[in-house]
């Protein structure tokens, strides 16, 4: 199946529940699904190994949703295993408005430039994550390499 003969499936999204509660160490534990983490704030100091900002963690869930549609799509080509990605995202944040801008650098080894990009305007066109903060109004700047 080619790329461009490739239609996007309606995938209807369960509903997403998070649960956390405080600590008395400064902490927030996060659950998600079968998931426990811990996030921390960071932003005075330097990171405490293992436990995110939650505005890092924010900047995951973007990341991860890109890549996880990206393969989604690639399995569909039969694609899958044949490259490697990966996302770069930094977010400028401000107290009282939220995230600003966003930079986002997608670099992919494996495909042709062609490839890669159908690729990933169909992931940003379907990604969740990346429709809400679009959508948003947040100012988005993007690269992508192909190596």
């Amino acid at each position: 199946m080619a790329i461009h003969e490739l239609k996007l499936t309606e995938i209807k999204i369960p509903l997403t529940h998070v649960e956390g509660e405080s600590d008395s160490f400064g902490k927030a534990k996060i659950t998600a699904g079968q998931s426990v983490f811990y996030v921390k704030e960071n932003m005075m100091s330097s990171s405490e190994p293992g436990y995110p900002s939650p505005l890092e963690a924010f900047l995951s869930g973007l990341v991860g949703c890109e890549i996880i549609m990206f393969q989604m799509f690639a399995s569909q080509l039969d694609l899958l295993g044949k490259f490697n990605m990966r996302v770069v995202a930094d977010g400028e944040f401000e107290m009282g408005i939220g995230l600003k801008k966003l930079n986002i650098k997608y670099i992919i080894k494996g495909l042709n430039l062609d490839e890669a990009r159908a690729l990933l305007e169909m992931v940003k066109q379907s990604c969740p994550v990346y429709s809400t903060i679009r959508k948003s109004g947040v100012v988005i700047e993007e690269s992508l390499v192909v190596e």
